[in-house]
């Protein structure tokens, strides 16, 4: 009997290294595609008039002046590049961290699944399709005197 129980777990290992190696031939056959992630992230605050936002974004302004904040000006950028379904982390101002992970949905649209966490504790999720070129703005209020953070996200293919 224990011989039996040996020679299936010897089977079991064998089984996977061979699923192993023939994935891993499979994805190298494939040549990689590649996409370049920017993030920009936004402070904003409830204080202050009348509304502020700076020339560096210019291109949001618009989007921006909806929300019910007074000031914008950038924290911080960040670009990356990578393979789709790369896991792609930023440091947030905020002390999260900011985890994208970019599939391409054909033609020139991209689908992104961004997560939100501090330590091992989600803190928010999100799906969004986008076209490559294109900016999606995710917000995030940080509950101190009227504050919060937005970040921009750029997907484009390489």
């Amino acid at each position: 009997m224990v011989a039996i129980i040996r020679l299936m777990s010897y089977v079991l290992i064998l089984a996977a290294a061979l699923a192993v190696s023939f994935s891993e031939e499979v994805a190298l056959a494939v040549p990689p595609d590649g996409i370049r992630v920017q993030v920009v992230q936004i402070q904003a605050s409830g204080q202050g008039q009348p509304k502020q936002v700076p020339r560096e974004l210019k291109a949001l302004s618009s989007t921006l002046k909806k929300f019910s904040y007074r000031t914008f000006k950038v924290a911080s950028e960040a670009d990356r590049a990578a393979e789709f379904g790369a896991d792609l982390q930023f440091d947030l101002v905020s002390g999260d961290v900011l985890t994208l992970s970019v599939h391409s949905a054909g033609d020139d649209t991209l689908h992104v699944q961004a997560v939100v966490s501090r330590g091992p504790k989600t803190r928010a999720r999100a799906n969004f399709a986008v076209r490559s070129g294109k900016t999606t703005l995710i917000g995030q209020d940080l509950g101190e005197k009227g504050d919060g953070l937005f970040v921009a996200v750029t997907v484009k293919r390489d």
